[in-house]
């Protein structure tokens, strides 16, 4: 691959961090998806933890091919056929991510903001905008992440400071009071929203330093996954574990129960900004990340003719395979979501890591 566009090693962590973090400020999935309750706190840190490993294991696998996308090494590694099959899983993640980050969004603009606006309008201004920040390149994207970045960061920490005044240990209390079964049973969603790194896998040839990757994404995850922690037990320490747990938008709900004072109110705006800009950054990698894929698996020259055809496909994924905002909650759910995440995506990592170690060991042989 042509390193026509190039990304320092920082951006790709700002744009991984944003990722990661805008998925719990849509449903806080720690405390949706599994029977944690006021340990979700925990199940967010757990989570944490497998999440450092499967960074370190996309980015590993990447930086052994660091002038090569995932569909270049694909091929090289498990031929023609069964490469180009796997290839098409990936660009299919791409657009299944893109898809149901949009579709969630959307649905909290219209539930909260904008009630008699059409659904279909909110997904098509927020398709358009990712997709012609995808249109002009990584580059852009990566700028964006630097524009954004001070704001999502600045956003969520004010509305964790603003929730200071209303957290109660005692939501929180007894801790691990049911054993450690029920924070795994929530750290299987959040494992699976994992998949979203597999844009490291796209992303690597086009970076300044792609011998470094798998420290920057390591450090990346381990700081993501604080955020999450942090921000669940906020949850749970201001609206307690059953309100939490009833809310399709915990993190929202309790930004809108704070008051700070009688003339500063309504602060849930800073929390779905920065779900904004996160989503903007998310929904226009996924677009760059599934075009580029599919103009290789293709041999198509130019990605950007690919561009707008994968927003439009955004579009109608997040609009037909999704009844309302429920149907995408009940989607994440374990043990469907992942176990589908498994299959769909540790299947093929498992085959490319498989190959890659018999690939050297050969190449090691024949040195002997």
């Amino acid at each position: 691959m042509a390193r026509s566009e190039v990304i320092g090693n920082r951006q790709l962590a700002e744009i991984l961090f944003m990722m990661r973090t805008t998925v719990v400020l849509s449903f806080v999935p720690a405390i949706t998806t599994g029977a944690a309750r006021q340990d979700a706190w925990a199940a967010a840190l757990f989570s944490g933890m497998m999440l450092t490993g499967i960074a370190w294991a996309i980015s590993t696998l990447g930086s052994a091919y660091p002038h090569l996308t995932v569909v270049e090494y694909s091929r090289r590694l498990l031929g023609t056929l069964v490469g180009t099959a796997v290839s098409l899983v990936f660009a299919y993640l791409y657009l299944l991510v893109a898809a149901t980050d949009t579709r969630v969004f959307s649905e909290l603009v219209k539930t909260a903001f904008m009630t008699r606006t059409p659904i279909v309008v909110v997904m098509s201004a927020t398709i358009a905008t990712f997709t012609l920040i995808a249109l002009l390149g990584i580059e852009v994207v990566a700028r964006v992440a630097d524009m954004f970045i001070p704001l999502f960061v600045a956003f969520v920490v004010l509305t964790l400071i603003g929730a200071v005044g209303h957290f109660r240990l005692q939501n929180l209390q007894p801790v691990l009071a049911s054993g450690i079964r029920p924070v795994i049973s929530s750290s299987w969603t959040i494992m699976g929203i994992g998949a979203q790194w597999a844009v490291i896998s796209m992303l690597v040839p086009s970076l300044t330093e792609p011998e470094r990757v798998a420290s920057s994404t390591v450090v990346t995850a381990v700081l993501a996954s604080l955020v999450s922690a942090v921000t669940a037990a906020a949850v749970v320490g201001v609206l307690g574990d059953e309100l939490a747990r009833e809310s399709l938008f915990p993190f929202l709900k309790m930004a809108r129960s704070i008051q700070i004072s009688p003339v500063l109110q309504r602060i849930e705006s800073l929390g779905v900004s920065a779900w904004g800009f996160g989503l903007a950054v998310t929904g226009s990698t996924m677009v760059y990340c599934g075009s580029r894929a599919l103009t290789q698996i293709l041999g198509i020259k130019d990605y950007r003719w690919v561009v707008p055809f994968f927003g439009v496909a955004v579009g109608f994924y997040a609009r037909l395979a999704y009844r309302d905002v429920s149907a995408v909650i009940e989607f994440f759910r374990p043990p469907r979501f992942p176990i589908f995440i498994a299959a769909l995506v540790g299947v093929p990592y498992l085959l490319l890591w498989g190959a890659h170690l018999v690939a050297r060991a050969r190449a090691g042989a024949t040195r002997r």
